[in-house]
């Protein structure tokens, strides 16, 4: 009877020891997310389904995640992402969604081969005086290397 009570315990602690190694869906997303993005040559930017490309010619974000500390920095932003250097954190439970911290702006995430895609939408100012700087915005980056 010891022997079998040994035996449902070595099993017991084996089933318990195994981890699965399996990433979860956030995981994921943050490996996705975790590069450095560019227009590169097939890039663009719309604003409000026009395209301004051109501004954001030398456009690029990076995206960090080190256990809770999540950073992204970015060069030549522009109105679209008024700080050089912000946290994020995701906005949603299916992390397709990502919120910044510096005006709490969610923006939608979407990857497709090694392609990502932004959307946002910065809504115009009270006093209409900033131009071009709100509007539906779309983002389509390429992974820089």
């Amino acid at each position: 009877m010891k022997r079998y009570y040994l035996a449902l315990f070595i099993s017991f602690a084996i089933l318990v020891g195994c981890k699965d190694d399996e990433p979860g869906k956030e995981e994921v997303q943050i490996n996705n997310l975790s590069k450095t993005w560019s227009l590169g040559s097939d890039g663009y930017v719309l604003v409000n389904s026009q395209d301004i490309s051109y501004d954001y010619s030398e456009f690029s974000i990076r995206f960090s995640s080190a256990e809770a500390d999540k950073v992204y920095y970015v060069t030549n932003g522009h109105y679209a992402f008024p700080a050089a250097v912000d946290t994020w954190a995701f906005a949603d439970q299916n992390f397709e969604e990502i919120v910044r911290h510096v005006d709490g702006t969610v923006m939608e995430t979407h990857f497709e081969n090694n392609t990502l895609t932004i959307r946002f939408n910065i809504p115009e100012p009270s006093n209409g005086k900033l131009q071009g700087g709100f509007g539906d915005f779309e983002f389509h980056l390429t992974e820089y290397k």
